[in-house]
């Protein structure tokens, strides 16, 4: 592109000609804030893609026919929908902006799932890198005006719970089901957010709490 200031966030290579006929092509990403990601060759994909996350720098190779080979399951290309680097192999992300949530495994995305967060202004969800503290099933959520069980619940730290009838309380902060909750509107935050956790669609919570494990990586941004 020009004059639009847009980074490259994927690209490949190969070779034609009498060259192609000797020589093959492997090629990596160096990706801002993830690093190298795996080899690739020829007219294979490197990079990340949905994202804006750009490329920093490219290490190319020439190797004759046969020589050097590529691991078939290296991670050289990796979707970010939420704009969000994962963390780790398999991670949780979340972008409060978008009001979207993440389930990574093996860096594919396998649970991209819409979800409400604390309420903005009020008990907004604290933007960070944390990871999963507690698998708690059947928690019950208590606080100033609210008092809820929940099937499926994912600790991610302990602040302060305001209830919006004034009252303050110190709890845990977590990504759990919300059967209670029926807008899921993308702004639902704005006017009918949570007291700071993530609420999450119950199909895909029980989901993602079955696939992730005490110290699995968080990233809320």
């Amino acid at each position: 592109t020009t004059g639009q200031n847009l980074p490259i966030e994927a690209f490949r290579y190969y070779l034609v000609g009498p060259a192609a006929q000797v020589y093959g092509v492997n090629y990596r990403a160096h990706v801002s804030h993830l690093g190298w990601l795996g080899t690739t060759s020829q007219n294979g994909i490197a990079g990340t893609a949905n994202g804006g996350i750009p490329v920093e720098c490219v290490d190319i190779r020439l190797v004759k026919k046969g020589g050097e080979a590529v691991d078939p399951n290296s991670f050289r290309l990796i979707d970010t929908p939420l704009g969000i680097v994962p963390p780790g192999p398999t991670c949780i992300v979340i972008n409060k902006a978008l009001q979207r949530m993440a389930l990574y495994q093996n860096y594919n995305v396998t649970i991209n799932t819409n979800v409400v967060t604390g309420m903005q202004w009020c008990d907004d969800t604290l933007a960070g890198n944390f990871k999963v503290e507690e698998k708690l099933p059947f928690y019950r959520t208590k606080g100033p005006g609210y008092d809820a069980v929940v099937d499926y619940w994912l600790t991610l730290y302990v602040g302060y719970i305001n209830g919006f009838d004034g009252g303050t309380i110190i709890d845990r902060v977590g990504i759990h089901d919300a059967d209670w909750r029926t807008d899921w509107a993308p702004n639902a935050y704005l006017y009918n957010g949570s007291h700071g956790c993530i609420n999450t669609p119950y199909n895909a919570m029980k989901l993602i709490y079955n696939s992730v494990s005490v110290g699995t990586p968080v990233s809320i941004r």
